[in-house]
């Protein structure tokens, strides 16, 4: 590909080479007249017939003296004029092709600008053209690297444009260079400087010196990047044909045309339109051919990657499936066990069930994800499955614990957390066995966690926790009203302190106290 991109470049600028020299061949005879007659006249003569200036094809030429140069190729290309000799300068500025005629006269350098830009216009018509192919950035640089022309997403910032210039200046010959990070890097920045050499002294055209960059993110990126800089340096190559005549082949922008639409059109249907390679000129015929063949290939990987993609929906399915069928087997497994603490414990009541309603309420108060709620319904019902391991005579001890009882029946947490194990979905339930007994103001157990060093879940099932005990009944102590519970909770007692909760969920269960009685209410009234 790049082979072919370097024979039409070079082919091409040889074309545009000529074509320079032919433009300026009419100039060059009239500003050669001129000179001879310049010649002929009397030193003090002479300058007046500079300002008067000649008439030719392009309009009157009216001449000044130089006190300085533009920049510093100039200098250098100037630097040989010869006295009563001339030099015709083409360069590319924001508004078209100028066009500066310099003579050396008597030893002193004098400069006519032609008044009328060439193909104004030129650089905003290419911007155009490059907006097909994801432009975000063109910018035209002078021969001292300052930027005379830019569109996009392109600023003047400094840094920027430091590290655009040692990209350029590090060239030594006319190239253009394409650059992207990997294979499948959709941002591909393009820059170099193209030179055309005419066949005449008399004639020097700047160099042009550009940066540009595309998003290819609406195209299948790895086909088409290659592509992409074969079709911009045939873009480039073609509107520098206007630097040099005014009127450019169809040949060439035809075809130009053509292909740019149905880069367009495909990128926005993925539907292939094959173009017919009716042109007498090889290159472009080649060019055509390419994309053609590009264009199937790509529609045949396009219908292999829909199917693909019905296979991996179907698959991906079936993945939900299984994983919903899991996630089920998780949560019966859980609510077995929490059945299982709950009648090794309990003797009245279902505590449990009435722990995960609660809880999700509390969650979805935080505004939690639906999940997320749906998880701690459940996994709150596994917050004593540590009791489990604890003796039984412990457990239903109607007296007051001994000291060495209740460091054992602490332990609780620990084994709650051994027997969950390490699996990743059981991360909150085992947080909530866990840490169920910490204390807001680190008073609890087993850790000594404070504030919101405790797990958010444990937090909501240790207020849940308290606020379910104290309104059932126990073998040692009978069940509280809601007032009574509600009061403790928030004025404390001998045991309890509002201190040892989060005060979130305090202000939570102030602010919504009769709903949570009914809702204790209706779980409590429902068959075990």
């Amino acid at each position: 590909m790049f082979d072919l991109q370097k024979r039409l470049n070079e082919n091409i600028l040889d074309e545009l080479s000529s074509g320079v020299s032919q433009t300026d061949s009419a100039l060059s005879n009239a500003i050669s007249d001129f000179i001879d007659t310049i010649k002929t006249l009397p030193a003090h003569y002479r300058s007046i017939a500079l300002i008067e200036g000649i008439y030719t094809t392009e309009g009157k030429i009216v001449f000044r003296e130089a006190t300085k140069t533009e920049n510093s190729l100039l200098k250098r290309v100037l630097k040989n004029l010869k006295t009563e000799d001339y030099l015709i300068y083409t360069k590319i500025l924001k508004d078209g092709v100028h066009k500066t005629i310099y003579l050396k006269i008597d030893n002193k350098l004098f400069y006519g600008e032609i008044h009328d830009p060439y193909n104004s216009g030129i650089l905003q018509r290419m911007t155009k053209v490059l907006e097909v192919l994801n432009m975000k950035e063109f910018v035209i640089f002078d021969a001292d690297l300052n930027p005379v022309y830019s569109t996009g997403s392109f600023t003047t910032d400094a840094e920027l444009c430091k590290k655009i210039e040692s990209k350029i200046a590090g060239l030594n010959e006319p190239t253009i260079v394409f650059e992207h990070k990997h294979l499948f890097d959709r941002n591909v920045v393009m820059y170099g400087f193209i030179n055309l050499k005419t066949n005449s002294a008399k004639s020097f055209v700047e160099p042009i010196y550009f940066y540009v960059t595309f998003d290819l993110s609406s195209y299948l990126q790895p086909i088409l990047s290659d592509f992409v800089a074969f079709l911009f340096i045939l873009i480039i190559s073609n509107f520098l044909f206007l630097v040099s005549v005014k009127k450019v082949s169809e040949e060439i922008t035809s075809p130009l045309e053509r292909l740019t639409e149905s880069i367009n059109r495909f990128s926005d249907t993925m539907e292939l339109n094959k173009l017919a390679t009716n042109t007498d000129i090889d290159e472009i015929k080649v060019l055509i051919e390419k994309y053609n063949a590009m264009m199937s290939e790509i529609t045949a990987k396009h219908k292999e990657i829909i199917e693909l993609n019905k296979i991996l929906n179907i698959s991906f399915t079936r993945l939900l499936e299984y994983q919903r069928e899991v996630e089920q087997a998780y949560i019966s497994f859980a609510s077995q066990l929490a059945v299982i603490a709950e009648s090794y414990d309990e003797v009245t009541g279902n505590h449990i069930e009435r722990v995960g309603e609660l809880s999700a309420y509390f969650a979805k108060k935080l505004s939690w994800e639906p999940e997320k709620i749906e998880k701690i319904r459940t996994f709150s019902q596994l917050h004593d499955i540590g009791k489990l391991l604890i003796p039984k005579e412990i457990l239903n001890k109607k007296g007051k614990l001994t000291d060495e009882e209740f460091e054992l029946m602490k332990k609780h947490v620990e084994y709650g957390a051994k027997i969950l194990g390490d699996l990743p979905y059981f991360e909150m339930a085992r947080n909530i066995a866990l840490y169920h007994h910490e204390r807001w103001d680190g008073t609890g157990y087993m850790s000594g966690l404070k504030g919101e060093e405790i797990p958010i879940e444990a937090r909501i099932v240790a207020l849940v926790d308290v606020y379910d005990a104290l309104r059932s009944e126990r073998p040692y102590k009978k069940a509280l009203t809601h007032e009574e519970a509600l009061r403790i909770i928030l004025e404390g007692d001998e045991k309890t302190k509002p201190e040892h909760f989060d005060p979130t969920l305090l202000k939570i269960l102030k602010e919504n106290s009769e709903e949570i009685k009914k809702l204790w209410d209706k779980v409590n009234s429902l068959e075990k």
